[in-house]
């Protein structure tokens, strides 16, 4: 259910924005709230879309479509596995064998 507190995840902004801005009625609401269309924040587009049914129910989907699809894994929780997995793969490399090549100086008489 869209709310007004409902969060947008940074790679929904665009296609959501422009969603939004395809509404024959988003220019009158910028007019209205005396906004630009690159100043809106996400609360703006939400307003906006509460009041749309149509397009509240696809913004809805699109949502929904998305957290279906993403991992439920929270961010921290993947920072730390790229974070072992980086100290994992940095002992390994510690572990193999390095090549080792020896140089000796022989004198020789001039």
């Amino acid at each position: 259910m869209l709310t007004l507190t409902t969060q947008i995840p940074t790679s929904l902004r665009g296609q959501l924005r422009a969603m939004v801005k395809a509404h024959p009625g988003w220019p009158a609401f910028l007019t209205a709230k005396a906004l630009i269309s690159a100043s809106a924040r996400n609360a703006d587009l939400i307003e906006f879309a509460l009041a749309h049914p149509a397009l509240k129910a696809r913004i809805e989907q699109t949502l929904y479509t998305y957290t279906a699809a993403t991992p439920r894994e929270s961010t921290a929780a993947l920072i730390l596995i790229h974070r072992i997995e980086g100290l994992l793969k940095a002992y390994a490399a510690r572990r193999t064998a390095k090549p080792r090549i020896r140089v000796s100086a022989i004198s020789q008489p001039v």
